[in-house]
């Protein structure tokens, strides 16, 4: 019987960090497989995007790492 993970027995965590071409940060986080966030951090403003799925997520991710 495959494994089942409850949301409140998931922490959330720093899965990646990383700067961007324009010089700005970019913090990935993530609770397993519920709920993700994207932050980009400039100098003048911060910005949080979430979103349901880790898989969501890494498409923002790819088009910010190039």
């Amino acid at each position: 019987m495959p494994a089942k993970y409850r949301k409140e027995n998931c922490s959330s965590s720093v899965r990646d960090f990383f700067t961007d071409r324009w010089g700005r940060e970019i913090i990935v986080t993530g609770t397993h497989s519920y709920e993700w966030s994207v932050t980009i951090r400039s100098h003048i403003s911060i910005t949080s995007i979430r979103f349901r799925t880790r898989i969501e997520a890494v498409k923002l991710i790819n088009e910010l790492k190039r």
